[in-house]
Order: C-alpha cells, then structure tokens, then sequence
C-alpha cells in the first residue's frame, strides 16, 4: 500500500526549503530516505495522508 513518503530539506540555515515526495510503499520511502541521505539531505519518513494534513515542516530542524 502507498501510504508513506518521505519529507526533505534543501538549502541551507537561511534558505531551506522542504518537500514531500509522491505516496509510496515504506520500502521505497526507506531506500528514497538512504538515496538522499547519500545526497547530503536531511530527511524522514511520514505517512502521507498525515504529511498533507499538517503540512511540511516551517523550520530548519524538524520539531523546532
């Protein structure tokens, strides 16, 4: 089932953007994860329909 994505930031402390990626499997949000882990993103897993319903995340740290 494609319920989860995966929340990244770009950009650094005073210029950061976040973005959610498409619904997908928690698998491929966790190699999704890995891939921009390996890229120098800080990201997390969030089930999707949560993620859209909160919104993304307005500071640099997620839980600021």
């Amino acid at each position: 089932m494609k319920s989860h994505c995966v929340v990244y930031r770009t950009g650094g402390t005073e210029n950061f953007t976040w973005h959610r990626s498409v619904a997908m499997t928690a698998g491929e949000a966790r190699q999704v994860q890995r891939d921009l882990a390996r890229m120098g993103y800080r990201s997390h897993i969030e089930h999707y329909a949560r993620s859209v319903a909160i919104g993304l995340p307005e500071t640099y740290e997620v839980g600021d």
